[in-house]
């Protein structure tokens, strides 16, 4: 399984794929709904940094923050 998000709006889940017709299956609305691939496009998640609990001090040694 992987994502997809539609153009339109919304981020959802791909339960199946037909190649032939190029459509994904997603669940949405409470039912079951297929999709032409030209509607959407892939989803990626967004990075979410973080910071190391440990900082370097002018002087080389480590600190907790």
């Amino acid at each position: 399984m992987f994502q997809i998000e539609l153009l339109s709006g919304g981020v959802f889940w791909v339960y199946a794929v037909d190649t032939v017709e190029n459509m994904f299956l997603i669940y949405r609305d409470d039912q079951w709904n297929w999709i032409g691939m030209e509607k959407c496009r892939p989803y990626y998640q967004p990075w979410i940094g973080v910071t190391s609990a440990v900082s370097e001090t002018p002087d080389g040694k480590d600190v907790a923050l």
